[in-house]
């Protein structure tokens, strides 16, 4: 018989877990890192706006490199954005819809881009994060909660 135990909680584990922690502990450990990733602000800085805002920039100046410009404004704006080394949050929406006027596909694939980058950061940085038991408790309630309701 098997007396593998879960490292969090003790209980008894299957012949088939490689891991040495339950399939509930897991998900609440998993649960109490992000949340401890999204209580650092240069984490959540990076995660929320530098991410999108770097592919969107990168996009917009590449996508509109040959075009001529017929307002002025349009015109200044892709100019001050090729130069631009931080971008505002006014600055990122008119981007993310001229991009999507011009060319809708690519914006699309921007945004699954985005959605993939997000993911492989919080991923990345989720493994070197360490909590303690009481913040894998609060996760646990947290998803007790969240499943219940």
């Amino acid at each position: 018989m098997n007396d593998n135990r879960c490292a969090i909680c003790g209980a008894r584990l299957g012949d088939n877990n490689t891991t040495g922690i339950g399939f509930e502990c897991q998900a609440a450990l998993d649960k109490a890192k992000i949340n401890a990733f999204f209580k650092n602000e240069d984490y959540a800085f990076q995660y929320n706006y530098l991410i999108e805002a770097n592919a969107v920039h990168d996009l917009f100046v590449s996508l509109f490199a040959d075009t001529k410009f017929r307002s002025e404004f349009n015109r200044s704006f892709y100019e001050s954005m090729k130069n631009a080394s931080r971008v505002s949050r006014k600055q990122l929406n008119i981007m993310r819809s001229k991009i999507e006027d011009k060319d809708y596909d690519t914006y699309y694939k921007m945004n699954a881009s985005i959605h993939q980058a997000r993911k492989q950061f919080i991923n990345s940085t989720c493994e070197s994060i360490t909590v303690t038991r009481e913040e894998i408790e609060v996760a646990r309630k947290q998803l007790r909660y969240k499943s219940a309701g």
